[in-house]
């Protein structure tokens, strides 16, 4: 996730930027122990494993900078373009810093760290950070795979979203510079940032053309997550057995459920949106509404498959994680309230399940495996006792029921989902605060670029 592996990052960074006496934490001589621990060419050495983690991290920051691109406005003032002409956008924040990236970053000339370098544990602990900078750096990487179809960017992203991913981008990159500047001097052999004054100056506009909006951090809640899988063991107590029954019912759905299956599960669904939103209604009351329209839109699907049938596919198991979810949340006592991580996992695993169930509909309405049963105006007279209603089944198809597509639209883009904006972690207030210090320290002084 976007989150967990920007904040290990950015925390690493913070570590790193506090971190004075370069040569003495890789074994030099000092004043005080004038026989060194390691000999120049080990600290050389040292200097080029450092580097190459830091063409990781500048890797990322280049990715990270190309996938906010299409969504960034700049918030400076300037001068209306001329409206016959094509908009110039070279003078602009981001793509100066995006040309500033990829010069820094073909003129290292620094290879990548090898996977034994990303994952053996260094005996220094200053090197031991910046393995896990770049371990985080290409685990971020993920967010932005063009193979993977939940990346972040290429229509994904908000504007207020891709103005945070800017100013992490800026922050970081500001914050390689100084310790670029900082390790030149310590270590033998170092080779520093090929133009970096330049760019230093296009981080610190960015930053703060970043920050003149709003940026929205709910992109912390976004990005690549490793494939979910069924919860064994012992049932969880209390909320915890129901947000594991939810993430069982979630893996269930790998495979489509019959048409009986289906209703069960869109049942459940509904019935636990409607609890989960009364225990939330006096703490978390935006959770709770969203939660209630979540059970309305359940409810309307529950009505649009009265008359759905099929009997292809599975979802047996997914069924009977739903009805245990009932189950616990029913013998749950009425003052039981979630806790903040609770109400985010629930809000996750319910994305996820709205998602797959919007997937299912949609591809057997394609596939032709679910019929709808249409009743005829006229009686069925062959040799029974009484006379029903002649019926019919034909195949569902998205064109014969738009109030069921839009029901499918609603699922995969759930109206408010992304509106609300997050307050940013503590881990970049603590980065900003290093960069400060480090700014305002003898080593940086003459360092104009931050």
């Amino acid at each position: 996730m976007y989150r967990e592996n920007g904040t290990r990052l950015r925390q690493e960074l913070t570590t790193l930027l506090k971190q004075q006496r370069i040569q003495q934490r890789l074994g030099g001589p000092t004043r005080h122990t004038p026989v060194a621990a390691t000999t120049p060419e080990e600290r050389a050495a040292i200097g080029l494993l450092i580097r190459t983690y830091r063409q990781s991290i500048l890797t990322w920051c280049l990715q990270a900078a190309h996938a906010a691109d299409p969504y960034v406005e700049c918030s400076i003032a300037r001068a209306v373009p001329d409206p016959f002409r094509r908009a110039d956008r070279d003078l602009a924040p981001l793509p100066v810093l995006q040309r500033a990236l990829e010069q820094t970053t073909k003129s290292s000339k620094v290879a990548l760290p090898t996977l034994d370098q990303l994952t053996t544990r260094h005996a220094l602990g200053l090197v031991e950070h910046w393995r896990q900078a770049a371990r985080a750096a290409v685990l971020a990487e993920h967010d932005f795979d063009p193979n993977w179809s939940g990346r972040l960017g290429q229509g994904q992203l908000t504007l207020s979203q891709a103005q945070a991913v800017v100013a992490d981008v800026a922050s970081i990159c500001q914050a390689l510079i100084v310790l670029d500047r900082r390790y030149h001097r310590a270590i033998p052999g170092w080779r520093t940032l090929p133009r970096s004054q330049q760019l230093g100056w296009a981080a610190l506009a960015c930053a703060f053309d970043a920050n003149l909006a709003q940026p929205d951090y709910a992109i912390d809640h976004r990005g690549w997550r490793p494939a979910t899988s069924h919860l064994h063991g012992a049932v969880r107590p209390g909320l915890l057995g129901v947000l594991q029954a939810e993430n069982n019912l979630l893996v269930g759905l790998r495979t489509s459920p019959t048409a009986l299956n289906l209703r069960r599960i869109v049942d459940s669904q509904r019935q636990i949106s409607h609890r989960l939103a009364d225990l939330t209604a006096g703490i978390h009351p935006t959770c709770a509404d969203r939660w209630l329209e979540r059970e309305h839109t359940y409810a309307e699907l529950t009505h649009q498959l009265r008359d759905i049938g099929g009997l292809t596919g599975g979802g047996g198991a997914a069924a009977g994680e739903g009805a245990n979810a009932i189950d616990r949340l029913n013998a749950l006592p009425d003052e039981v309230t979630p806790g903040g991580r609770l109400v985010v996992g629930f809000t996750t695993v319910f994305r996820a399940i709205d998602q797959r169930l919007a997937e299912v509909l949609e591809s057997a309405m394609a596939s032709n495996r679910v019929y709808e049963r249409i009743r005829l105006n006229r009686l069925n007279t062959e040799g029974a006792l009484v006379h029903r209603r002649q019926t019919r089944y034909l195949p569902l198809t998205a064109s014969t029921r738009r109030d069921l597509r839009a029901i499918i639209d609603s699922l995969r883009d759930p109206a408010g989902e992304d509106t609300i904006a997050c307050p940013p972690s503590p881990d970049r207030a603590q980065l900003h605060t290093a960069l400060a210090r480090a700014s305002s320290s003898r080593s940086s002084r003459t360092n104009l670029s931050i």
